[in-house]
């Protein structure tokens, strides 16, 4: 009999763009990832990405001379080596991206040649780590679930050692707010894994939020873990948390816990909340002029 074949080995990579580029016909970048990671064989697991109109490449002295772009890989620092770098008559955006895809590990390798000879006008990294199970789950995966089952229930780590969470924050955006919300969760021991920061504003009709970068409302989407489960406090954690939220200026808050939640209390929890929400959003156009849409 045949010897049966291994399995095929992969990994979790990150990989991140940043820099100018220009808008024509033939340079989407987005469309660019899409054809390295087919190319490779990877996987797009989760993927995030945000731009800025930006004139050129240049120094400002505004900012003590500095160049509007440049990059500080190990403690080195890195500009352009000229001024230009935009096509002529081309609108020209300043971009950051960040991809995890799953990869075939003897195609890391080709993935990174690819990506920077695609893009050599971006600053390209890959950082690679963990191998993915038998059923294409990386541990980290199973810290990230959210506990509105949108990805399905939270998968157990081994032993249990770790307690995930949620947290959603909305009300007026004020500078220093997650300052404050990250220095408590670090004095409750809970670390930040991932966070959705959206602005906007709100329908003076519905009372929903709408979203448009910019806009004088901002919702917090904080996904958490407790790495050491038996050091964390959970009624302390809430507790703190919430007040911190309410002194820095947020006006909708919810908090879930994924071992103690159920369905049933998420729903309930999340519908709360964004009543919760809907009515901070009624106070403000109330008594604020800056709700303001005629631009929309």
């Amino acid at each position: 009999a045949a010897a049966e074949e291994e399995p095929e080995r992969r990994r979790v990579a990150l990989v991140s763009l940043s820099g100018e580029t220009t808008v024509t016909s033939d340079n989407d970048v987005w469309c660019g990832i899409a054809m390295v990671m087919e190319r490779v064989g990877a996987n797009i697991q989760d993927a995030a990405g945000t731009f800025m109109r930006n004139d050129k490449v240049s120094k400002s002295e505004s900012c003590g001379g500095e160049w509007s772009f440049s990059a500080h890989p190990f403690g080195t620092r890195l500009t352009p080596m000229g001024a230009k770098m935009s096509d002529e008559g081309s609108d020209t955006f300043a971009i950051a991206l960040l991809v995890k895809a799953s990869i075939p590990e003897a195609n890391i390798q080709l993935m990174s040649h690819i990506l920077h000879t695609t893009f050599p006008r971006l600053v390209c990294t890959v950082t690679y780590g963990a191998h993915l199970n038998a059923e294409g789950n990386d541990a980290a995966a199973a810290l990230v679930a959210g506990a509105d089952g949108q990805e399905g229930a939270p998968r157990p780590l081994p032993e249990d050692r770790f307690l995930t969470g949620t947290i959603r924050l909305f009300g007026p955006d004020k500078v220093g707010q997650l300052a404050t919300i990250a220095a408590v969760l670090a004095q409750c021991s809970v670390s930040i894994l991932n966070l959705l920061v959206t602005t906007g504003f709100g329908d003076r009709d519905t009372y929903e939020f709408l979203d448009r970068a910019g806009g004088p409302l901002s919702e917090n989407v904080i996904s958490v873990a407790a790495f050491d489960r038996a050091a964390f406090d959970e009624a302390r954690f809430k507790e703190e948390v919430t007040e911190a939220a309410k002194r820095v200026g947020y006006t909708a808050i919810s908090i879930v816990v994924d071992a103690q939640a159920n369905r049933a209390r998420v729903r309930e929890e999340l519908a709360d909340y964004y009543l919760s929400r809907k009515s901070s959003i009624r106070d403000y156009i109330q008594n604020t002029d800056t709700n303001d849409l005629s631009w929309l």
